[in-house]
């Protein structure tokens, strides 16, 4: 009667001997291969061993006690040590406190996540991708799989499920994270794979352009940075005729390339100050009509008189370091009443309202945000950003009279 095979007997050099076999081995070494973090992190053998032991074990015609997966695994990364180590250019450091890296990081690419990397890249992937170029995105492709992966990885580890099964439950996850905008949900249009790369480089290596821009050639130009706004991304850039900073939509190019004219940088306190200007076109003449100057990008003293929601949204989320919100005995309810309404809308508060003072800087966008409360906020100074509100909301006014 042959003696039958017990965990303990079992050593991974027979596996061999079979096809079913050497796969198996073979998924495990490309499993422990990706559970390698990266130089700097250290991870130990017993740890590796622990994630994968269900994944190889439970389930398999040979039962493999946690002791004997162990062993394997100790194995595994002798064999894996010598193979990528004789490369001479990759290295895996295997000490008895743990293993990792080395410097020169993974030949393939991929390393061990953390769980915080997990849900740093799962969350990039389902929130924060829509920005990147498309030939970024594919790039990150592998990390978003990996990111999967061990997702289901721990809900294996955590419960007794299938893989099929913890595979729905990790994609689950990431149905539960949404984002919303601070508005209204602009598609991102799209751009040229070619003009992304090309414009990359430029920024990278500080380089002109060339650029095809709404299907004319607009000459040389100096990108200086890409700006995301929203779904628009921007291109800041000067040119021989244009030294001052102007934004384009780098979905309006239809070509670019570098150019060997030379090259002019624009001081990073100009780009910031320019970003302060904000991306909108400036309205407002650089004189009022009182002959005071006013200047994009500037800081103001903005003062303005709020409903209760207004208010305790500011609350939360100030405008502002050095922002104040007083009770103030103000309500405009009454003079609502006054103006004839037919449509069905909740009665508004007529208490809570409040003075809200805050130092911001002066943007075009600053005066969109003020616009669209509407009813439920009254700026007091500056007088000219007072003045160009009412304007605004008269011409408004005029549209529906």
């Amino acid at each position: 009667m042959a003696k039958k095979k017990i965990a303990e007997d079992f050593d991974s050099t027979d596996e061999a001997l079979e096809e079913k076999g050497a796969l198996r081995v073979i998924q495990r070494r490309w499993d422990v291969l990706k559970m390698i973090p990266p130089n700097g992190r250290l991870m130990s053998k017993k740890e590796v061993a622990d994630r994968l032991y269900k994944r190889h074990s439970v389930g398999h015609s040979i039962q493999v006690s946690p002791m004997a997966f162990l062993r394997y695994i100790q194995r595994d990364f002798e064999a894996l040590s010598r193979a990528i180590n004789a490369l001479k250019k990759e290295q895996i450091i295997s000490t008895r406190k743990g293993v990792s890296w080395g410097e020169a990081g993974s030949p393939f690419k991929l390393a061990g996540l953390s769980k915080d990397e997990m849900i740093a890249f799962g969350m990039l992937k389902k929130l924060g991708t829509s920005w990147m170029p498309s030939s970024i995105r594919e790039t990150l492709e592998p990390y978003f799989t990996m990111a999967m992966d061990e997702a289901k990885q721990r809900v294996i580890e955590n419960s007794a499920i299938p893989p099929r099964q913890a595979e729905l439950q990790a994609k689950k996850w990431l149905d539960k994270l949404e984002r919303l905008p601070d508005w209204i949900q602009f598609k991102k249009r799209n751009i040229d794979k070619n003009v992304e790369k090309v414009i990359h480089e430029a920024l990278l290596q500080e380089q002109s352009l060339e650029v095809v821009y709404k299907g004319k050639p607009r000459g040389v130009m100096f990108p200086q940075a890409l700006v995301q706004r929203g779904a628009r991304t921007y291109l800041l850039s000067t040119s021989p005729n244009e030294p001052s900073l102007r934004p384009y939509l780098l979905n309006r190019m239809n070509s670019a390339r570098i150019s060997p004219e030379r090259f002019k940088l624009t001081p990073k306190a100009d780009i910031k100050e320019q970003l302060n200007r904000g991306i909108a076109q400036p309205k407002y003449l650089e004189v009022d009509y009182k002959g005071e100057s006013i200047a994009y990008g500037q800081p103001i003293k903005l003062q303005f008189i709020a409903d209760a929601g207004t208010a305790d949204i500011l609350e939360e989320t100030p405008m502002g370091d050095d922002q104040v919100i007083t009770p103030v005995d103000y309500s405009l309810v009454t003079r609502w009443k006054k103006v004839k309404a037919d449509i069905k809308l909740i009665d508004e508060s007529e208490k809570n309202w409040a003075i809200i003072s805050v130092t911001v800087l002066l943007q075009e966008e600053l005066i969109w945000w003020l616009r669209s409360l509407g009813p439920f906020l009254k700026v007091i100074e500056p007088e000219f950003i007072r003045d160009r509100i009412e304007y605004d909301l008269k011409r408004a006014l005029a549209n529906y009279s």
